[in-house]
């Protein structure tokens, strides 16, 4: 997770090398300076090859160990860095800094400079040796520079240090920037300081209000810390704002209003997205709507939704369910009818109750040989219970005929 914000923090700090053509105690010849100009016109279109090559020639030229060999250098590094080569960078900037002829702030750079081409190169201990070594001399570095030692840190999972660096990056700067923000939010959850992780994530959500990840995120440390009424506000928000559009997601939702104890809720939201096709037609959201239904008491509603869901099922489970409904509700026909169809469509548990079940119907319907027959597929199944409770059907039922 770290990895991805480290070429967020890079892209954040000039990678570039910035070639120096004069400085306060080192000057170069108006020749020199004249050359590098026209080099640096090579660089600006892209023409790589044809700078480096010109900055080969010019290296034979100079006198070796000295600061105008040491400026030619670094503009070669930077062509590398800025042609994305950037081992070859590394090699020529230490290569300049063994030459030991620039001033201190240039050499300042050049280690900064190497910090993050180590770091772009993954060789992270090394990075962190230069920079730790650039910061006993800089004891007040820039916001990108704490951000630069921030990315660091993170790589050798030192998450409290890097956590320290990347807070003082994020406090100095004049102005928010994303990727040391995602950079702070990723340390707080490799460091499980979810409260932190909340606060930042609102930050987030109020800076770029149209990133649907800071939503869903946010929601989601909600219920790290058990807090099921912010999460449901934070996601179900973001779903009325137009970034929640996933099917799996807006169920998402209706399960936060279940579990929040608002079945309702539940129910209206599945039964839009339903009508509005936001939410796909299976037979598993369409027993969901019937099951929230239930649970807001909307008898007619549960049926409805749970005739569909029963169609769309594999199995007739769901048939069982609606019959079992009609039965309660004492309507008979309508019993029959699902019951069949739950036998039919099979792979249901505890068949035997569904026969008696169907036996009952029948039986209320007067229907008395279908009845029988049915309670005689009920004493065939394996569940005890079943089969007592059919026997006794079939007793009632050859008494009652007696009558």
């Amino acid at each position: 997770m770290i990895k991805r914000f480290l070429l967020l923090v890079l892209l954040g700090l000039a990678l570039l090398i910035e070639p120096t053509l004069g400085a306060k105690k080192a000057v170069i010849s108006p020749r020199l300076f004249e050359n590098l100009q026209k080099i640096e016109l090579l660089i600006v279109d892209k023409a790589y090859k044809d700078a480096l090559s010109q900055l080969n020639g010019l290296t034979e030229t100079l006198k070796k160990g000295t600061y105008e060999e040491a400026v030619v250098l670094r503009l070669k590094a930077s062509v590398y860095i800025q042609n994305g080569q950037y081992s070859k960078a590394i090699k020529i900037l230490l290569q300049c800094q063994q030459l030991d002829v620039l001033p201190d702030n240039q050499e300042q750079q050049l280690l900064i400079n190497l910090g993050q081409l180590y770091l772009a190169e993954g060789q992270y201990q090394k990075a962190i040796d230069l920079i730790e070594t650039w910061l006993e001399d800089n004891p007040n570095p820039t916001p990108g520079i704490n951000a630069l030692t921030a990315s660091a840190y993170a790589q050798l999972k030192q998450y409290a240090k890097a956590l320290r660096f990347i807070s003082k990056a994020v406090k100095a700067s004049k102005e928010a920037v994303e990727g040391w923000l995602q950079l702070k939010l990723a340390l707080h959850y490799q460091l499980q300081q979810y409260p932190q992780a909340a606060q930042l994530l609102e930050q987030l959500v109020h800076l770029y209000p149209d990133k649907k990840v800071y939503w869903t995120q946010l929601s989601g440390v909600y219920i790290q810390l058990k807090d099921y009424k912010k999460a449901l506000s934070v996601k179900h928000l973001a779903y009325q704002r137009g970034l929640i559009t996933k099917s799996k997601e807006i169920v998402s939702i209706a399960h936060l209003f279940l579990f929040n104890k608002a079945p309702f809720k539940a129910a209206k939201l599945l039964e839009q997205a339903l009508t509005k096709k936001e939410v796909k037609h299976t037979s598993k959201n369409w027993e969901l709507l019937a099951n929230a239904w239930a649970l807001a008491q909307e008898s007619e509603k549960t049926i409805a939704a749970l005739e569909i869901a029963s169609k769309l099922a594999d199995t007739g489970k769901l048939y069982k369910q609606l019959g079992h409904s009609y039965v309660e509700r004492e309507q008979w026909k309508k019993a029959v009818a699902a019951l069949t169809k739950a036998l039919k469509k099979g792979a249901i548990k505890r068949k035997g109750d569904t026969y008696i079940l169907l036996g009952m119907s029948y039986f209320e319907l007067k229907d008395y040989p279908k009845a029988t027959d049915a309670f005689n597929q009920a004493k065939q199944q394996k569940n005890k219970k079943s089969k007592k409770t059919a026997q006794q059907w079939i007793d009632y039922l050859a008494s009652f005929q007696r009558l």
